[in-house]
Protein backbone atom coordinates (compact mmCIF):
# COMPACT_ATOMS: atom_id res chain seq x y z
CA UNK A 1 0.00 0.00 0.00
CA UNK A 2 1.10 3.65 -0.60
CA UNK A 3 -1.55 5.41 1.88
CA UNK A 4 -1.66 8.92 1.29
CA UNK A 5 -1.52 9.98 5.19
CA UNK A 6 0.28 6.83 6.04
CA UNK A 7 0.44 7.36 10.03
CA UNK A 8 3.16 4.80 10.01
CA UNK A 9 5.05 6.92 7.87
CA UNK A 10 5.58 5.59 4.48
CA UNK A 11 7.22 8.10 2.94
CA UNK A 12 9.57 8.47 6.35
CA UNK A 13 10.17 4.91 6.44
CA UNK A 14 12.09 4.55 2.96
CA UNK A 15 15.01 7.03 4.36
CA UNK A 16 15.05 6.62 7.98
CA UNK A 17 13.41 3.15 8.89
CA UNK A 18 12.48 1.10 12.27
CA UNK A 19 13.10 -2.06 10.88
CA UNK A 20 11.55 -5.62 11.92
CA UNK A 21 10.38 -7.00 14.93
CA UNK A 22 12.28 -10.17 15.91
CA UNK A 23 11.38 -12.75 18.99
CA UNK A 24 13.94 -11.35 20.89
CA UNK A 25 12.14 -8.21 20.82
CA UNK A 26 8.76 -9.49 21.82
CA UNK A 27 10.16 -11.66 24.75
CA UNK A 28 11.90 -8.45 26.08
CA UNK A 29 8.82 -6.22 25.41
CA UNK A 30 6.71 -9.12 27.08
CA UNK A 31 8.62 -8.96 30.29
CA UNK A 32 8.74 -5.15 30.79
CA UNK A 33 5.11 -5.16 30.27
CA UNK A 34 4.36 -7.51 33.16
CA UNK A 35 7.70 -6.76 35.62
CA UNK A 36 8.13 -3.05 34.80
CA UNK A 37 4.89 -1.52 33.71
CA UNK A 38 2.86 -3.48 35.93
CA UNK A 39 2.72 -0.30 39.06
CA UNK A 40 1.53 1.94 36.03
CA UNK A 41 -0.11 0.07 33.74
CA UNK A 42 -2.96 -2.80 33.71
CA UNK A 43 -0.81 -4.91 31.38
CA UNK A 44 -4.04 -5.89 29.15
CA UNK A 45 -3.11 -5.68 25.69
CA UNK A 46 -0.12 -6.15 23.37
CA UNK A 47 -0.84 -4.93 19.82
CA UNK A 48 1.14 -5.84 16.65
CA UNK A 49 1.27 -2.76 14.83
CA UNK A 50 2.05 -1.49 11.45
CA UNK A 51 2.02 -0.91 8.81
CA UNK A 52 0.39 -4.52 8.35
CA UNK A 53 1.01 -7.25 11.35
CA UNK A 54 -0.51 -9.75 8.82
CA UNK A 55 2.55 -9.25 6.45
CA UNK A 56 4.76 -10.75 10.09
CA UNK A 57 2.12 -13.31 11.39
CA UNK A 58 4.76 -15.42 12.13
CA UNK A 59 5.54 -12.75 15.18
CA UNK A 60 2.18 -12.72 15.78
CA UNK A 61 1.64 -16.37 16.37
CA UNK A 62 4.93 -16.12 18.52
CA UNK A 63 3.77 -13.60 21.02
CA UNK A 64 0.60 -15.66 21.04
CA UNK A 65 1.94 -19.03 21.69
CA UNK A 66 4.39 -17.12 23.93
CA UNK A 67 1.87 -15.58 26.49
CA UNK A 68 -0.54 -18.64 26.31
CA UNK A 69 2.88 -20.97 27.45
CA UNK A 70 3.18 -18.89 30.80
CA UNK A 71 0.75 -18.24 33.84
CA UNK A 72 3.40 -15.10 33.90
CA UNK A 73 1.52 -13.67 30.99
CA UNK A 74 -2.24 -13.99 32.39
CA UNK A 75 -3.22 -11.17 32.30
CA UNK A 76 -2.00 -10.15 28.58
CA UNK A 77 -3.58 -10.78 25.67
CA UNK A 78 -1.63 -10.27 22.00
CA UNK A 79 -3.63 -8.72 19.67
CA UNK A 80 -3.40 -7.11 15.96
CA UNK A 81 -3.61 -3.05 14.65
CA UNK A 82 -5.90 -2.99 11.87
CA UNK A 83 -5.07 -4.90 8.47
CA UNK A 84 -5.45 -3.19 4.96
CA UNK A 85 -6.67 -6.98 4.18
CA UNK A 86 -4.75 -7.56 0.60
CA UNK A 87 -2.89 -10.58 1.79
CA UNK A 88 -5.49 -11.62 4.12
CA UNK A 89 -5.30 -15.83 4.02
CA UNK A 90 -7.61 -18.53 4.71
CA UNK A 91 -4.55 -19.73 7.49
CA UNK A 92 -5.07 -16.43 9.13
CA UNK A 93 -8.51 -16.18 9.16
CA UNK A 94 -8.35 -20.01 10.88
CA UNK A 95 -5.29 -19.03 13.11
CA UNK A 96 -7.54 -15.74 14.63
CA UNK A 97 -10.49 -17.80 14.58
CA UNK A 98 -8.99 -20.19 17.12
CA UNK A 99 -6.97 -17.53 19.08
CA UNK A 100 -9.77 -14.06 19.99
CA UNK A 101 -11.91 -14.75 16.69
CA UNK A 102 -11.11 -10.61 15.89
CA UNK A 103 -9.89 -8.17 13.17
CA UNK A 104 -10.26 -4.86 11.99
CA UNK A 105 -9.71 -3.96 8.30
CA UNK A 106 -8.57 -0.22 6.86
CA UNK A 107 -11.61 0.83 4.82
CA UNK A 108 -12.53 4.68 4.07
CA UNK A 109 -15.50 4.10 3.15
CA UNK A 110 -17.15 4.01 -0.30
CA UNK A 111 -15.02 2.61 -3.84
CA UNK A 112 -14.33 6.11 -4.98
CA UNK A 113 -13.13 7.64 -1.65
CA UNK A 114 -11.44 4.71 -0.50
CA UNK A 115 -9.22 4.27 -3.96
CA UNK A 116 -8.51 7.89 -3.78
CA UNK A 117 -6.94 7.58 -0.14
CA UNK A 118 -5.79 4.00 0.33
CA UNK A 119 -4.06 3.75 -3.11
CA UNK A 120 -2.00 0.35 -4.04
CA UNK A 121 1.48 0.34 -4.83
CA UNK A 122 1.04 -2.30 -7.79
CA UNK A 123 -0.18 -0.95 -11.04
CA UNK A 124 -3.90 -1.73 -11.72
CA UNK A 125 -4.42 -3.18 -8.03
CA UNK A 126 -7.93 -2.76 -6.90
CA UNK A 127 -7.39 -2.51 -3.15
CA UNK A 128 -11.35 -1.67 -2.38
CA UNK A 129 -11.99 -5.21 -3.64
CA UNK A 130 -9.72 -6.94 -2.56
CA UNK A 131 -10.36 -6.24 1.02
CA UNK A 132 -14.20 -6.80 0.42
CA UNK A 133 -13.05 -9.83 -0.90
CA UNK A 134 -11.37 -10.62 2.55
CA UNK A 135 -13.97 -9.17 4.79
CA UNK A 136 -16.93 -11.50 2.88
CA UNK A 137 -14.13 -15.03 4.04
CA UNK A 138 -13.85 -13.46 7.69
CA UNK A 139 -17.67 -11.59 8.52
CA UNK A 140 -19.37 -14.96 9.93
CA UNK A 141 -16.27 -16.19 11.43
CA UNK A 142 -14.65 -13.37 12.94
CA UNK A 143 -15.54 -10.49 14.98
CA UNK A 144 -14.56 -7.67 12.05
CA UNK A 145 -14.36 -4.26 12.71
CA UNK A 146 -13.25 -1.13 10.72
CA UNK A 147 -11.23 1.69 11.35
CA UNK A 148 -11.32 4.96 8.42
CA UNK A 149 -9.91 8.03 7.67
CA UNK A 150 -11.87 11.37 7.31
CA UNK A 151 -9.98 13.45 4.25
CA UNK A 152 -11.05 16.59 3.45
CA UNK A 153 -11.96 15.42 0.01
CA UNK A 154 -13.81 12.65 1.07
CA UNK A 155 -17.92 12.66 2.28
CA UNK A 156 -18.03 10.90 5.77
CA UNK A 157 -22.27 11.14 5.50
CA UNK A 158 -21.41 8.96 2.51
CA UNK A 159 -18.40 6.44 3.59
CA UNK A 160 -20.03 6.10 7.09
CA UNK A 161 -23.48 5.24 6.04
CA UNK A 162 -21.87 2.95 3.28
CA UNK A 163 -19.67 0.80 6.02
CA UNK A 164 -22.31 0.38 7.54
CA UNK A 165 -24.66 -0.84 4.49
CA UNK A 166 -21.25 -3.25 4.00
CA UNK A 167 -22.31 -5.15 7.49
CA UNK A 168 -20.08 -3.28 9.60
CA UNK A 169 -21.47 -2.98 13.30
CA UNK A 170 -18.17 -1.47 15.05
CA UNK A 171 -17.07 1.41 13.16
CA UNK A 172 -14.01 4.47 14.13
CA UNK A 173 -13.69 6.92 12.00
CA UNK A 174 -10.93 9.46 12.66
CA UNK A 175 -9.52 12.97 10.55
CA UNK A 176 -6.31 12.61 9.33
CA UNK A 177 -3.52 13.75 10.66
CA UNK A 178 -1.51 16.05 8.50
CA UNK A 179 1.87 16.44 10.72
CA UNK A 180 2.34 12.56 9.47
CA UNK A 181 2.28 13.42 5.29
CA UNK A 182 2.90 15.98 3.24
CA UNK A 183 0.00 15.32 1.23
CA UNK A 184 -1.90 17.15 3.96
CA UNK A 185 -1.65 20.67 5.64
CA UNK A 186 -4.06 21.87 8.48
CA UNK A 187 -4.70 25.47 6.88
CA UNK A 188 -8.01 26.74 6.71
CA UNK A 189 -9.54 25.50 3.55
CA UNK A 190 -8.32 21.53 5.05
CA UNK A 191 -10.28 22.86 8.27
CA UNK A 192 -12.99 24.56 6.50
CA UNK A 193 -13.96 21.11 4.91
CA UNK A 194 -13.83 19.02 8.04
CA UNK A 195 -15.86 21.10 9.45
CA UNK A 196 -18.40 20.95 6.80
CA UNK A 197 -18.53 17.04 6.24
CA UNK A 198 -19.16 16.72 10.55
CA UNK A 199 -22.10 19.15 9.62
CA UNK A 200 -23.13 17.31 7.16
CA UNK A 201 -23.30 14.04 8.66
CA UNK A 202 -25.00 15.21 11.40
CA UNK A 203 -27.89 16.74 8.19
CA UNK A 204 -27.59 13.62 6.46
CA UNK A 205 -28.84 11.18 10.43
CA UNK A 206 -31.69 13.90 10.14
CA UNK A 207 -32.70 12.29 6.68
CA UNK A 208 -32.78 8.30 7.93
CA UNK A 209 -35.31 6.70 10.16
CA UNK A 210 -35.29 5.92 12.99
CA UNK A 211 -34.20 2.05 13.04
CA UNK A 212 -31.15 3.12 10.57
CA UNK A 213 -30.22 6.46 12.77
CA UNK A 214 -30.23 4.61 15.61
CA UNK A 215 -28.20 1.54 14.17
CA UNK A 216 -25.66 3.61 12.64
CA UNK A 217 -25.21 5.59 15.84
CA UNK A 218 -24.60 2.22 17.97
CA UNK A 219 -22.31 1.06 15.34
CA UNK A 220 -19.87 4.03 16.14
CA UNK A 221 -17.45 3.15 18.65
CA UNK A 222 -16.20 5.42 21.37
CA UNK A 223 -12.59 6.10 19.84
CA UNK A 224 -14.49 7.31 16.78
CA UNK A 225 -13.82 11.10 16.68
CA UNK A 226 -17.72 12.14 16.32
CA UNK A 227 -18.97 9.50 19.03
CA UNK A 228 -16.26 10.48 21.28
CA UNK A 229 -17.93 13.62 21.83
CA UNK A 230 -21.36 13.18 21.37
CA UNK A 231 -21.11 10.11 24.17
CA UNK A 232 -19.81 12.50 26.58
CA UNK A 233 -22.52 15.07 26.08
CA UNK A 234 -25.41 12.41 26.10
CA UNK A 235 -23.95 11.00 29.52
CA UNK A 236 -22.65 14.40 30.92
CA UNK A 237 -19.12 12.86 31.32
CA UNK A 238 -15.86 15.02 31.84
CA UNK A 239 -12.61 13.88 31.06
CA UNK A 240 -9.48 16.27 31.43
CA UNK A 241 -7.31 14.64 28.67
CA UNK A 242 -7.79 13.07 24.70
CA UNK A 243 -4.54 11.63 24.08
CA UNK A 244 -3.15 8.46 26.15
CA UNK A 245 0.31 8.27 24.36
CA UNK A 246 2.21 7.26 27.84
CA UNK A 247 -0.77 6.81 29.58
CA UNK A 248 -3.07 4.71 28.73
CA UNK A 249 -0.45 2.72 26.04
CA UNK A 250 3.59 3.17 25.01
CA UNK A 251 5.39 2.27 21.48
CA UNK A 252 8.34 -0.17 21.52
CA UNK A 253 10.42 0.63 18.38
CA UNK A 254 12.28 -2.32 16.52
CA UNK A 255 15.15 -1.28 18.67
CA UNK A 256 14.06 -1.17 21.56
CA UNK A 257 13.28 2.24 22.17
CA UNK A 258 10.23 3.58 23.99
CA UNK A 259 8.46 6.55 22.65
CA UNK A 260 4.94 7.56 24.48
CA UNK A 261 2.99 6.78 21.12
CA UNK A 262 3.69 4.79 17.42
CA UNK A 263 3.50 8.66 16.00
CA UNK A 264 6.80 9.75 18.18
CA UNK A 265 9.02 7.81 15.87
CA UNK A 266 12.26 7.38 17.96
CA UNK A 267 14.39 8.12 14.21
CA UNK A 268 12.51 11.81 14.78
CA UNK A 269 15.32 12.89 17.48
CA UNK A 270 15.84 11.45 21.02
CA UNK A 271 12.87 14.21 21.98
CA UNK A 272 10.69 11.32 20.91
CA UNK A 273 12.59 8.69 22.87
CA UNK A 274 11.20 8.04 26.61
CA UNK A 275 12.91 5.29 27.67
CA UNK A 276 13.91 1.57 26.49
CA UNK A 277 13.34 -2.04 27.03
CA UNK A 278 16.72 -2.29 28.40
CA UNK A 279 16.67 0.64 31.00
CA UNK A 280 13.33 0.99 31.56
CA UNK A 281 11.31 4.73 31.33
CA UNK A 282 12.96 7.96 31.79
CA UNK A 283 10.74 9.01 34.61
CA UNK A 284 11.60 13.14 34.22
CA UNK A 285 10.67 12.98 30.03
CA UNK A 286 7.31 11.20 30.71
CA UNK A 287 6.25 12.91 33.84
CA UNK A 288 4.54 16.22 31.37
CA UNK A 289 2.95 14.10 29.55
CA UNK A 290 1.93 11.03 32.09
CA UNK A 291 0.58 14.23 34.60
CA UNK A 292 -1.38 16.40 31.98
CA UNK A 293 -4.56 17.52 32.36
CA UNK A 294 -6.71 20.10 30.69
CA UNK A 295 -7.27 21.88 34.07
CA UNK A 296 -3.84 22.82 34.40
CA UNK A 297 -3.17 25.09 30.53
CA UNK A 298 -4.71 27.54 28.55
CA UNK A 299 -6.22 28.28 26.67
CA UNK A 300 -8.42 24.51 27.80
CA UNK A 301 -8.91 25.10 31.11
CA UNK A 302 -10.44 28.53 30.09
CA UNK A 303 -12.33 26.91 27.06
CA UNK A 304 -16.22 26.38 27.40
CA UNK A 305 -15.76 23.25 25.83
CA UNK A 306 -13.37 21.95 27.86
CA UNK A 307 -14.48 18.87 29.45
CA UNK A 308 -15.85 17.02 26.28
CA UNK A 309 -13.25 18.41 24.35
CA UNK A 310 -10.43 17.02 26.80
CA UNK A 311 -7.91 18.51 25.01
CA UNK A 312 -5.45 17.39 22.10
CA UNK A 313 -2.86 14.60 20.37
CA UNK A 314 0.41 15.23 22.34
CA UNK A 315 2.22 14.23 18.72
CA UNK A 316 -0.07 16.89 16.83
CA UNK A 317 0.72 19.58 19.18
CA UNK A 318 4.36 18.71 18.83
CA UNK A 319 4.34 19.35 15.35
CA UNK A 320 2.80 22.40 15.12
CA UNK A 321 3.61 24.53 18.81
CA UNK A 322 6.89 23.00 19.30
CA UNK A 323 5.30 21.51 22.61
CA UNK A 324 3.48 18.53 24.04
CA UNK A 325 1.11 20.65 26.35
CA UNK A 326 0.19 23.34 23.68
CA UNK A 327 -2.87 22.89 21.71
CA UNK A 328 -2.91 23.56 18.40
CA UNK A 329 -5.37 25.92 17.30
CA UNK A 330 -6.71 24.72 14.53
CA UNK A 331 -7.37 21.29 16.07
CA UNK A 332 -9.13 23.40 18.74
CA UNK A 333 -11.58 24.63 16.29
CA UNK A 334 -12.64 21.42 14.84
CA UNK A 335 -13.24 20.26 18.42
CA UNK A 336 -15.14 23.25 19.18
CA UNK A 337 -17.33 23.16 15.76
CA UNK A 338 -18.23 19.33 16.66
CA UNK A 339 -19.26 20.09 19.78
CA UNK A 340 -21.55 22.69 19.17
CA UNK A 341 -22.98 20.79 16.42
CA UNK A 342 -23.70 17.80 18.85
CA UNK A 343 -25.03 19.69 21.27
CA UNK A 344 -27.61 20.81 18.34
CA UNK A 345 -27.95 17.40 17.46
CA UNK A 346 -28.50 16.04 20.89
CA UNK A 347 -31.66 18.68 21.82
CA UNK A 348 -32.89 17.51 18.44
CA UNK A 349 -33.06 13.97 19.32
CA UNK A 350 -34.43 14.85 22.48
CA UNK A 351 -37.49 16.57 21.53
CA UNK A 352 -38.36 14.93 18.10
CA UNK A 353 -36.72 11.71 18.38
CA UNK A 354 -36.35 10.20 21.98
CA UNK A 355 -36.29 6.57 21.00
CA UNK A 356 -33.34 6.93 18.74
CA UNK A 357 -31.59 8.50 21.74
CA UNK A 358 -32.84 5.57 24.02
CA UNK A 359 -31.64 3.07 21.82
CA UNK A 360 -28.26 4.71 21.70
CA UNK A 361 -28.07 4.88 25.31
CA UNK A 362 -29.31 0.97 26.52
CA UNK A 363 -26.03 0.29 23.66
CA UNK A 364 -23.63 2.27 24.88
CA UNK A 365 -24.47 1.35 28.76
CA UNK A 366 -25.00 -2.25 27.58
CA UNK A 367 -20.91 -1.87 25.95
CA UNK A 368 -19.94 -0.07 29.29
CA UNK A 369 -20.65 -3.24 31.23
CA UNK A 370 -18.86 -5.66 28.73
CA UNK A 371 -16.01 -3.65 28.86
CA UNK A 372 -15.96 -3.49 32.79
CA UNK A 373 -16.08 -6.97 32.90
CA UNK A 374 -13.20 -7.30 30.70
CA UNK A 375 -10.90 -5.38 32.34
CA UNK A 376 -12.19 -6.97 36.18
CA UNK A 377 -11.38 -10.40 34.64
CA UNK A 378 -7.78 -9.69 34.10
Amino acid sequence: MACKYCYAGYNKMASAPDGGVSKELIDKSLDFLVDQLQPIYPPVLVIGFGGDPIEAFDYVMYAQEKVASDKKYAAVKVMMSSTHGQTLTETHIQYLEKHGGYISFSIDGTRENHLRTRASRGAGVDSYSRVLKAYEKAKDRLFCSVNGTVTPDGNLAEDLTHLYDLGFRTITMLPVRPAETQNYEFNDPFLEALKNQYSNLIKHFKTLDDQKLAGILSSITSEDYFNKFFNRIVFKKNFHRKCGAAFNFVYVSAQGQITPCASFRPYQGEQYVIGHLDTGLDLEKIAPIFGFSTHHVEPCKSCEVESVCSGFCFYNSLQATGRVDKPFEKECELAKHLVYELRDFMAYLESERPQVLKAYKDHCQKIEALDRSFFEAH
